[in-house]
Order: structure tokens, then C-alpha cells, then sequence
């Protein structure tokens, strides 16, 4: 197995663009890689073999795979350890620094649950730190780490690499996360909203692999959305395309935190459903939550409602069904105009709740213009609390190899 700078390699662009096919695809030829590149055989066989002297591809098992009598074809694979990936998501409960193999397999991870409405500056520093002690103990080569990517819960200004918007952080916009991270580890680092890096992560390493056309769906404090067109990710002119919980559903309803009426995030975000919550408690219409949070000392949560509604309290049911119709008026406006191949939700409470997941897929089902063809996939991801993460670590390679 050779020794080799990672960075250096993907200078070639052919190579790149070897490596992008076999990450799109996890398994194929050389003629086929040549094919879907338009290279010619002989270009391709030589930086295949060089790669695989460098441990960086490797022939996989081709036991499934027939070509009629004749000589099965050799597929090559992106070995797991070709390289790795760091991944930061900043989130509403702290922030996760995570490694990643080339196949997406956490190896190392880090977290901090500081509250980061205080002071961003030194919370950063906190961070670059997890970031150094995951390195470390992952103990991998440093000339193998590809990059750093980073999920932020706001709009940002990708060509800056600068976080521009937050209802829940306003102290992090204007924070230049790209600079920063790139000054302390000489790495290209790279930015992106939380439900586009959640989809991606879905869409490279997830439930939505080999999927082409995908929107992603994001529940948290509020509601995100990630559109994948043939494969990458897109977001638009000015980069805010899948703002999924600004949809307005209903025109005369309740003020959104930007202000405007009526958004899908008043009715189906975590905060919106545990405030409603609240509310019915204060009102005694819901005895069941009532006593359930009796004591808790906390303030009730998504979780605590779900579990509630499933041990029959009408009016938590009720709420959650309020939360999955206005779900669906957004996904049939979003399948009508994409046309997706698959939606694809961040794992919650809401979403593994299995009678919210069914009434959005029966109701879509039934209301979408295309119902006589066919209807998008409907799943739940399944990357787990390391979603964000592994969202955030893929942009690198969506960065470096699949723009190549």
C-alpha cells in the first residue's frame, strides 16, 4: 500500500472524476467507468491500477455479477480507509464533530451540549478543539483527511462560507465558519444549511443511495427542506432553495419567526406542536400530557406528546394530525412541482411515530397531480442522531469529487 496526500491526488482531475464515479456507484468497471466519464480505456486502466497500488481502490467480490458464459468483469471499490471526512454539525442542542470513513462509517465522535446562545467566538474554540482530540482519536493519517464540512441551522452565504441567518442563534450570523476552520486546520472546509447536508447524507450514504431525483425533509425546532436533482444538490441562485418550512399553507394564520403569516413551521415544527401543547395543558384539554409532565420540570417536548397520543389522548392526536395535514399540503405542492423519486425524513419522535408517517403517505398519495403514474417513496432516514454529521462530512466529497 502506497503512501499518498490526498489532496494532492484529486489535483488530477481524471483521477477525480475516477473517484467520483466509483463513489456515485460503489461498484464498477474499468470499461464502465471510462464510458461514464468519456475517457478512453487505456487513461482509465492506468490510474486504476495506480489507485489500487495505493490501497485506494480495491477489486470487489463478483460472485453476483454474470456476463453471460464469459469473463466476469473486475468492479472496483473505494477502499473504506482511502479517506476521511470531518463533519460538524452546529445544532440547537450543542455541537457534534464526527469522522468518517470514505464510506460514511463514523469512526471517531465528539460533542459539546454548551448552550451556544452565549458566546460564539469562544464556543468556536471549544470546537476547533473537539475537532483536533477527534483526529486524534481516530489516529488516522492527516494527509488522508479530504476536508471538513460543517451543518448550520440558519441560511448562509456558501461563497463566503458565512452564517447569515438564524431565528434560533441571531448571535452566530456573521460568523465566517469556512476562514475560521480552514486557518486552523489547513483544510478546505465547506457550508451548508442542516437539511441540505441531512439529505445528502441520506442520499450518499443513507436510505436514498442510488436514488436520482430526492427531497429531504427536516424536523427540528423547524422545518427544512433539501432537493437533490440528478444526484446533486440543489439550491438555487441565491442559495436558499428548500425552505420547506416557510411554505405558506395557510395565508391568515398564525406570524412566523420571519414574520410572515401562515408558514408551514407555525403549524408543524417541533416548537409549534409543543407550544400548542402547552397551551392545551393550560386549558386542561389535555389531562393525559397534563399528568404525564406533572413534576417533569421541564418544558414538554415532541416526545412527550407522541407518547401521549399513543396512549389515547384525543387531543395530542389531534394536534399531531393538524401537523401531518399541513405536511402534506407542502409535499403535494413540492411532488407536483419536483416530481421526486423519493422523500426522505430526518429520524424524530414525530417521524417514528408510525400514525403521523402513515397519514402523510395515504393522504399524498391521494392528492398528488401524478397519482396515475405513480407517487414518490416516502421513508425515514436512517442515519440516526448521526444524520447532521454525516450530512456535513459529505459535502466535502459533493465539493471535491462531484464537482470534478
Amino acid at each position: 500500500m502506497g503512501v499518498y496526500d490526498i489532496q494532492t491526488l484529486l489535483k488530477n482531475k481524471t483521477t477525480a472524476q475516477v473517484l467520483k464515479a466509483l463513489h456515485l456507484n460503489t461498484r464498477l468497471s474499468r470499461v464502465a467507468i471510462a464510458r461514464l466519464i468519456n475517457a478512453s480505456p487505456s487513461t482509465i486502466s492506468a490510474i486504476v491500477e495506480k489507485l489500487e497500488k495505493q490501497g485506494i481502490v480495491y477489486p470487489a467480490d463478483t460472485e453476483d455479477v454474470t456476463v453471460g458464459a464469459g469473463r466476469k468483469p473486475v468492479l472496483m471499490e473505494i477502499d473504506p480507509d482511502a479517506f476521511y471526512l470531518i463533519g460538524i454539525d452546529v445544532g440547537i442542542d450543542g455541537v457534534a464533530v464526527l469522522m468518517t470513513n470514505s464510506k460514511g462509517e463514523v469512526i471517531a465522535r465528539e460533542t459539546t451540549t454548551t448552550d451556544l446562545k452565549t458566546d460564539p467566538p469562544i464556543i468556536l474554540q471549544d470546537v476547533i478543539r473537539l475537532t483536533n482530540d477527534v483526529i486524534e482519536r481516530s489516529a488516522v493519517d492527516r494527509k488522508k483527511v479530504l476536508g471538513i464540512g460543517i451543518s448550520f441551522l440558519g441560511l448562509i452565504d456558501k461563497k463566503r462560507g458565512v452564517a447569515v441567518y438564524s431565528s434560533t442563534l441571531p448571535s452566530w450570523e456573521g460568523i465566517a465558519f469556512v476562514k475560521l476552520f480552514e486557518d486552523a486546520f489547513q483544510l478546505p472546509t465547506f457550508l451548508e444549511n442542516n437539511a441540505n447536508a441531512m439529505t445528502l447524507g441520506e442520499a450518499r450514504f443513507g436510505v436514498a443511495m442510488a436514488k436520482d431525483h430526492i427531497f429531504g425533509v427536516h424536523i427540528s425546532r423547524g422545518l427544512g427542506g433539501g432537493i437533490l436533482v440528478n444526484r446533486e444538490l440543489y439550491t438555487g441562485h441565491f442559495a436558499t432553495a428548500g425552505e420547506f418550512g416557510h411554505m405558506v399553507i395557510n395565508p391568515n394564520g398564525a406570524v412566523c419567526t420571519c414574520g410572515m403569516r401562515g408558514c408551514l413551521n407555525t403549524i408543524a415544527s417541533e416548537s409549534a406542536i409543543e407550544g400548542n401543547g402547552v397551551r392545551m395543558m393550560r386549558s386542561d384539554s389535555a389531562r393525559l400530557l397534563k399528568q404525564k409532565m406533572a413534576g417533569a420540570q421541564r418544558d414538554v417536548l415532541v416526545s412527550d406528546i407522541v407518547a401521549v397520543a399513543g396512549e389515547g389522548c384525543h387531543v395530542c392526536a389531534e394536534l399531531l394530525n393538524d401537523a401531518a395535514d399541513a405536511i402534506t399540503i407542502g409535499l403535494v405542492n413540492v411532488t407536483n412541482l419536483l416530481s421526486p423519486e423519493m422523500i426522505v425524513f430526518s429520524r424524530s419522535a414525530l417521524t417514528l411515530y408510525s400514525p403521523f408517517m402513515t397519514r402523510i403517505k395515504t393522504q399524498l398519495q391521494e392528492k398528488i397531480y401524478s397519482q396515475k403514474i405513480s407517487c414518490p417513496e416516502i421513508e425515514v432516514g436512517t442515519l440516526g442522531e448521526n444524520a447532521l454529521g454525516i450530512g456535513a462530512a459529505t459535502l466535502v466529497i459533493d465539493n471535491m469529487l462531484m464537482r470534478a
